[in-house]
């Protein structure tokens, strides 16, 4: 005890000294232009001065141009280098050592050739780095937990638990917001790739924004960013499987997803008897969700083989869940899940167990098993959580219920049938609360409270223990019972000096056990009582990029063990030190290094006190001899490293760990062929682990590849009782993991995962045991066909030694699938056709215009107040946002399609306005729309930043309107003199009743007076073209501002983009007066869309219709001509003509088109 404590304070006192030794040099500054100004986004790297390929630290100026680098470097003189895409590279020599410069550049117009620009798969942005989902995603990909598992740096368990840099996250949010409370399998496994946008991974993450500053978080979280056009949408995937093979299968999910700003909800139903575990997704993987009692007598069912599940899972099984969160207020959340399982598991085996003993014989147990084991598990929790900066409350209420019956038929030399039951109940409550009194100062207080029972039983015959029970059949019952609680009342920066911060902290737990247990003539009847009670400190120190935190605990322990059959108490009080330290340095931002170390005790458990025989399965019988309150104490020690760079998607790590238990009593076996006894006693030995593991995974450009590897070695010396003997073992293993994904082409992926494992141990005073080897292989390949369309073939090889036969085979498996959807007109691809076929001038452009559209009743979507030109007020109804392509040179529309406008109160359920949501909605088609032109033109209601932005960063150029009164600036046309001095940026504010002349080129209109120049636009934070109308001659005292985003776009171009705009509004005034596009009667959201677009398409056909028989499109043309056709059609058939229609296709013309010629 004393080496141990002796040990860690060594560690605490020059590990930081070691640390520190190591300077860094810290540079700042500003990286300016001649004329003073901050120039941002531009690459600052140092570099040796010879070598300027030899980086030591790099980063991008900020928007003020200010910049700043820690680095450590072995030489005398560095270069700063200074580079961007409008600017000179600029390199400058100075001495290494820390000090504030700032970097004169100068700035130069650069043209390129066109280029395609493509978004990161990955940034990094302070400490959150952002996965893009679309980069990973394969085509095939059903839920967002498959594009999880091929993002670099992030691995996913077996049982489906997410880790970032070989640690479990903390937190798993969607949008902000924990709405899966632990359990987020059942997110990753059923919400759809295609809603999300990006993958946040939250390093350092403090989620309890009161403790911000004041306790670091070790651990990452995971938020998941929705795509904009799922915000608000209620989504129903149902999912439908069926197959025969020795009996009908099926496979069927149903998950309802809606999300939005203040509620989210998750919904599913599965069910299946195909191999698909459901079980696996309702785990939660929270620290303190775990049970605090044990089954202690069980039934053995079949083993499960190291392959995957679904080969050999013959199940049938039934799943439900509900998830939903709340915001109460701005900071506050309600959540509640609940979900519940019912599983049938059939599996048969057969295994030879071999155990070698210290006399060199062997011990084997030949077993063939059929079990079938039935499940009920139902689990739920109501969550209440306030976050703010000065206070943080959560309140949970969770419960456990658990329901199993199995029943396992055996051959071992006899048959052997065994039947068992396990009922548990759980009720656990956690609160949390945390004050902050003030800027370091805070008090936080965690409680938990856990009640559980848990009922079992177990049958066995025939008797395998006549020697010990009487009877023929062996019927156990048992019984754990606790009731616990941990509190903890932390004082937060007590004491603050410098940089260190202690806090003190009290804690008390309490928890009272029980154990009933009866077997034949055999029954125990046990409480166990402790109390963990005492003080603690938490020392954090932090210096730039290294911090340390210890926390070291008085403990004052008390047991009080209570026979209730024997009557006998008995107690045991100890004092104990257990401290813990943690050292973190983070050397450049790219590479960390971690050191854990700890020192803990065991506490006695009462599964293992109980002096009474227990049938702990059908062919153990346990009893504990030295059932005294014995505890171990448990050193351990973890370095790691880790490397990570954002930009060519690479993560590695190693992790080395030692650790060091010395335990007070031994428990063991002795066997005499099939039963089996446990035993105990009491040792001073003392046992090792070591363990190295390296892993790596990798992210390419190319084909989406993703190559992962894991690489691990253990180590271990360890004392076993074996037949009442202490023997010592020793051991080591080797394991590998690989796995790769790849999209080579897009009708093609492929996947692979594969390991290798060997393990051997050995007996100290007896012979080896044989090497074991097991390796496995898995390959995926899907193939896409049109229609939606997948073949799918998977190949699955393993291979063990653990039997002298061969032990390797080999699955494969082959499927197709079919996606079914639903149909649906695509609107703006069949009026894409029409606007190809009859607008044929060079000079076209995407109008945008919303309309009002008058509706009521209480059931209609998006029912709101909009603003109806007509009347000149915002009305109640509805609007639709019109898409059309303008033909500048010939002055007409046709439009590609409507979508409608969500109401206030959706709109502020995802956080947007209407602005946001129209640019939105543009960009999500702009694939579409930019076939047909990159020109949007709008009313003077889009001329904001907010729009104009994010339009411009998606490849669209805009086209609107100023108020009159907007604020523009004549850009400087002085030249740069390189004097000391800040020049003017700009000339000053346009006045545009006294323009200057001299900066504009002037264009012939028909009325009045139209001036071009380029302006600044303060609003937007961009250069424009800005188009002048004076609408009379002589006279500037009305003027109209016209603009473009496009600098090269002439004035004469911009007056005529917007003034052709106006086509669109006699669209939209035909389908309302000829179309019937405000009669639709459905309150379906799909219908009226359905409607609203026929209407508009309608118009359009009428126009193609007119252009094709030669005449100027009007409706009431089209009228004429429809009513003569009829009418002629009538008299041709009431008067019995047949007229020979070759000869006469000019006079039928002439006729049909009489009155539309006419008008």
């Amino acid at each position: 005890m004393k080496k141990s404590l002796i040990t860690l304070l060594i560690i605490c006192l020059f590990v930081p000294t070691i640390l520190l030794g190591q300077t860094n040099t810290h540079i700042s500054g500003i990286i300016r232009n001649v004329s003073g100004n901050g120039v941002a986004d531009v690459n600052v790297y140092v570099s040796r001065v010879e070598q300027k390929y030899s980086v030591f630290a790099s980063c991008l100026s900020g928007t003020d141009g200010s910049f700043t680098l820690s680095f450590k470097a072995p030489v005398d003189s560095i270069c700063i280098n200074v580079s961007g895409l409008n600017i000179t590279p600029t390199s400058v020599i100075c001495d290494n050592k820390s000090q504030n410069r700032d970097i004169i550049v100068d700035e130069k117009a650069q043209e390129i050739d066109e280029v395609v620009v493509r978004a990161p798969k990955i940034y990094s942005k302070g400490d959150t780095i952002s996965y893009y989902v679309a980069s990973f995603q394969s085509k095939n990909d059903i839920s967002i937990g498959q594009v999880l598992r091929r993002l670099p740096g992030i691995t996913v368990s077996d049982a489906g638990q997410i880790s970032y840099k070989g640690q479990p996250i903390k937190n798993f949010y969607i949008e902000g917001l924990d709405l899966m409370k632990g359990r987020y399998g059942i997110a990753t496994n059923n919400i759809d790739p295609n809603s999300i946008s990006t993958i946040e991974v939250l390093e350092n993450h403090q989620d309890i924004k009161a403790l911000k500053d004041l306790k670091p978080e070790e651990r990452a979280s995971i938020n998941l960013k929705l795509k904009s056009g799922v915000k608000g949408v209620f989504n129903l995937i149902a999912t439908l499987g069926g197959g025969y093979v020795d009996k009908l299968l099926w496979d069927n999910e149903l998950i309802t997803t809606y999300f939005q700003r203040n509620s989210q909800l998750l919904a599913t139903y599965k069910g299946n008897n195909s191999g698909t575990d459901l079980e696996s997704e309702l785990r939660s993987h929270t620290d303190y969700d775990y049970s605090r009692t044990s089954t202690i007598s069980d039934i053995a069912m079949p083993a499960t083989p190291g392959i995957n599940k679904r080969y050999y899972y013959f199940n049938q099984s039934h799943s439900a869940t509900y998830n939903q969160v709340f915001r109460v207020g701005k900071n506050g959340e309600l959540g509640i899940n609940a979900a519940y399982l019912n599983d049938r598991d059939e599996r048969s085996n057969q295994s030879v167990t071999t155990t070698l003993l210290p006399d060199g014989s062997k011990n084997v147990v030949d077993e063939s098993f059929n079990g079938i084991l039935h499940r009920n598990i139902a689990n739920g929790n109501i969550t209440y959580m306030q976050n703010t900066e000065r206070n943080y409350i959560k309140e949970q209420l969770k419960f456990d219920w658990l329901s199993t019956d199995g029943y396992s038929n055996i051959y071992a030399g006899e048959d052997i049938i065994q039947e068992n039951n396990v009922e548990n109940y759980r009720l656990h409550n956690l609160f949390h609360l945390t004050s902050r009194t003030g800027s370091d100062k805070g008090v936080e207080f965690l409680s938990k409270i856990n009640l559980e029972k848990k009922p079992h039983s177990l049958s066995v015959a025939p008797n395998l223990f006549p020697d010990v029970i009487m009877s023929e059949q062996m019927f156990q019952s048992a019984e754990r019972r606790n009731i616990s609680t941990e509190n903890r009342l932390d004082f937060l920066s007590a004491i603050v000096w410098g940089n260190l911060q202690i806090h003190p902290t009290i804690f008390f737990d309490y928890s009272h056990n029980g154990l009933t247990s009866y077997l034949d003539t055999y029954k125990n009847d046990l409480r166990l009582t402790s109390i963990n009670t005492g003080i603690g400190i938490i020392a954090n120190y932090r210096i730039k990029r290294f911090y340390a935190d210890l926390y070291v605990t008085g403990n004052y322990r008390y047991f009080n063990l209570n026979n209730k059959d024997t009557y006998i108490d008995t107690d045991k009080h100890r004092f104990v030190v257990e401290p813990h330290l943690t050292l973190k340095y983070d050397i450049d931002g790219t590479n960390e290094l971690r050191f854990n170390s700890s020192l803990s005790h065991s506490n006695p458990a009462i599964e293992n006190l109980y002096d009474q025989y227990i049938l702990t399965s059908y062919r153990q019988l346990s009893v504990y001899e030295n059932n005294e309150l014995y505890q171990s104490q448990v050193q351990n020690y973890t370095l790691s490293y880790d490397y990570k760079n954002i930009v060519s998607m690479l993560f590695f790590g190693i992790d080395v760990s030692w650790t060091h238990n010395r335990p007070d009593v031994l428990y063991g076996s002795y066997y005499d062929g099939i039963p089996e006894r446990i035993t105990s006693i009491k040792t001073n030995e003392t046992m090792d682990v070591f363990s190295a593991k390296l892993r790596a995974s990798k992210g390419f450009d190319w084909k989406r590849l993703k190559i992962g590897a894991e690489c691990g070695y253990g180590y271990y010396d360890s004392p076993i009782l074996l037949q009442n003997e202490i023997v010592r073992y020793n051991g080591n293993s080797l394991n590998a993991k690989l796995d790769i994904s790849l999209t080579p082409f897009q009708w093609l992926s492929f996947s692979y995962n594969g390991s290798y494992s060997q393990s051997q141990t050995r007996m100290k005073t007896g012979e080896d045991m044989p090497l074991l080897r097991t390796i496995s292989n898995n390959a995926l390949l899907e193939f896409y066909f049109p229609y939606d369309i997948t073949l799918g073939a998977s190949a699955s090889h393993y291979y063990n030694n653990l039997n002298n036969d061969d032990g390797s085979f080999l699955l494969g498996e082959a499927n197709i699938k079919y996606k079914f959807k639903k149909d649906s007109f695509d609107w703006f691809s069949f009026n894409e056709q029409l606007v190809k076929e009859h607008l044929h001038g060079t000079r076209k452009a995407i109008a945008i215009d919303p309309s009002y559209i008058s509706k009521s009743g209480k059931k209609i979507p998006w029912l709101g107040y909009f603003w109806s030109g007509c009347a000149g007020e915002y009305k109640r109804g509805l609007e639709i946002m019109g898409i059309g392509v303008i033909d500048v040179d010939n002055h007409e529309c046709m439009t590609l399609g409507s979508v409608q406008s969500p109401d206030t109160k959706t709109l502020n359920n995802i956080d947007k306005t209407l602005v946001d949501w129209y640019a939105g909605y543009l960009i999500n088609r702009k694939e579409q729309i930019q076939r047909i032109s990159n020109i949007v033109v709008a009313d003077a209601f889009f001329s904001k930043s907010t729009f104009v932005t994010p339009m411009c960063d998606n490849g669209y150029n805009v086209i609107s309107r100023f108020r009159n009164d907007a604020v523009l600036f004549y850009p400087t046309t002085a030249k740069h003199t390189g004097k000391k001095g800040r020049p003017k940026l700009y000339d000053g504010t346009i006045d545009f009743s006294s323009l200057d002349i001299s900066r504009c080129t002037e264009h012939k209109v028909d009325k009045g007076k139209l001036y071009g120049l380029k302006a600044w636009s303060k609003a937007m934070r961009r250069m424009i073209s800005l188009a002048v109308w004076y609408p009379e001659e002589n006279s500037t005292d009305k003027w109209q501002l016209y603009f473009s985003t496009d600098q090269n776009q002439s004035a004469i171009d911009v007056l005529e983009y917007y003034r052709t705009r106006f086509q669109l509004e006699f669209c939209f005034r035909d389908s309302k007066q000829y179309a019937g596009i405000t009669d639709c009667q459905s309150t379906d959201f799909r219908k009226l869309s359905f409607h609203f677009n026929a209407s508009l398409t309608a118009i359009n056909l009428a126009k193609a219709a007119c252009k094709r028989i030669g005449i100027p499109y009007s409706i009431s043309s089209c009228k004429s001509v429809i009513h003569n056709a009829y009418m002629l059609e009538r008299f041709i058939c009431v008067f019995g003509i047949q007229p020979d229609t070759t000869l006469i296709d000019k006079i039928f013309k002439e006729l049909i088109l009489f009155t539309a010629r006419a008008a």
